[in-house]
């Protein structure tokens, strides 16, 4: 049978491209453990996006214990992001590492301070980031929809709606112009990656995990100070209601459910692996339009993945939208370690506790000690007992005045 639509034969240059790029661009474009996080995280994944490697295939066959954890924030795959919570001082690494980094680097800086003291104007200052993430719970809508309405709306950001349309929409085209060209092996490729996305779906338990509440949540404000490196310069402080901070920084996120079938669904991944392998093999020893086909394909899955929906705004979908978790960021710049910790500690709800510093300043040195009471006396408008030697008053006065 005589394909419908005839396409022109390749040079030979062409060959020796289709040979090569469908294997490059599926090694080089997929990364399956963000789009593996970002699942099991909220299951926002499109299915027709799960394009395989065998090393991918292996990553979602794994028997690693994700009960707790989603992929990328298991303590092997993630470097440590250090909490020290305000309030009672401890000193704890971030349960969701990974899934904190992704949602800060999606949300833009409302306000942004100028720091307009001399004391940045040293060539030796080291000068210090702080983002202060105010959390917010969104309160609950109140309206009432239906089944369909909730599946099509519920927990879906417009974003990613559009987003689904549209590679539902070229996802099609490509199958029907596949077929009606006569690149069965495409077509077939084509037919494998939704069937991949369902099998994954069941044995991931591709549903939203919520934010862990405890029995009696708590609505005082608290403040924990987040950062990769007590050594760094790039530091977050989380300023919000007890109960929401903790469940975000310090609760695990815990799996919506158990897998229904696993086993089977681990077959039809099986399957889905080799075939999907065996069909790019099969169109780079062709040489033909299939290897373009199929290139096409993953190329725009990884533009999709990359650019248009990439994992940091899934990661917020899910934050705003399952969570009802809103965030405000206030960025600023100081001159110094010690301006920073002085605006941190101005800003601490629960001022009087300064144990949180202990990992950063030693608690038994003097300086600290004169250091932090000019800090607390400042805060409150009275004269601190200094002198001219205290060479760090002035970054009191420059953190104090910034985080007032």
């Amino acid at each position: 049978m005589s394909p419908i639509i005839t396409l022109p034969g390749l040079a030979l240059w062409g060959q020796q491209l289709a040979s090569l790029i469908p294997l490059a661009a599926l090694l080089e474009f997929v990364d399956l453990q963000q789009k593996l996080h970002v699942f099991e995280l909220s299951g926002f994944n499109p299915p027709w996006s799960w394009a395989l490697t065998p090393e991918g295939a292996k990553l979602i066959l794994s028997d690693e214990d994700s009960s707790d954890a989603c992929c990328l924030d298991r303590p092997a795959r993630a470097p440590m992001l250090h909490c020290m919570d305000c309030k009672f001082g401890n000193f704890y690494p971030c349960s969701a590492p990974t899934t904190t980094r992704y949602y800060l680097k999606h949300t833009t800086p409302r306000i942004k301070l100028s720091n307009h003291w001399p004391n940045g104007l040293s060539p030796r200052a080291r000068k210090h980031r702080l983002e202060l993430v105010v959390v917010r719970r969104s309160p609950p809508t109140g309206k009432k929809t239906n089944v369909i309405l909730r599946a099509l709306k519920g927990c879906i950001s417009t974003s990613l709606r559009l987003t689904l349309a549209i590679g539902w929409a070229l996802w099609l085209g490509l199958l029907c112009f596949s077929v009606l060209s006569g690149l069965y092996v495409a077509a077939a490729y084509l037919v494998i990656i939704p069937v991949t996305g369902v099998a994954v779906h069941f044995r991931v338990v591709g549903e939203a995990r919520q934010l862990l509440a405890t029995d009696e949540p708590g609505e005082i404000d608290r403040q924990v100070v987040a950062t990769n490196s007590v050594n760094g310069t790039d530091w977050y402080a989380f300023y919000g209601p007890s109960d929401t901070v903790n469940a975000l920084l310090n609760r695990p996120l815990l799996r919506a459910g158990r897998p229904a079938h696993p086993r089977i669904a681990a077959w039809i991944i099986r399957g889905c692996a080799a075939s999907q392998w065996g069909l790019i093999v099969a169109s780079c020893v062709m040489q033909g339009w299939d290897a373009f086909a199929v290139t096409s394909w993953i190329t725009f899955c990884a533009l999709v993945g990359t650019y248009i929906y990439p994992p940091e705004q899934a990661v917020q979908d899910w934050l705003s939208m399952v969570c009802r978790v809103d965030l405000v960021t206030i960025k600023a710049t100081f001159s110094s370690r010690r301006a920073m910790l002085a605006a941190l500690v101005h800003l601490n709800p629960d001022q009087e506790n300064t144990e949180w510093l202990d990992p950063i300043l030693s608690k038994t040195h003097q300086e600290r000690k004169d250091w932090e009471a000019a800090v607390l006396s400042y805060s409150k408008s009275q004269p601190a007992q200094v002198s001219e030697r205290d060479y760090w008053y002035k970054f009191v006065r420059e953190g104090v005045s910034m985080g007032g």
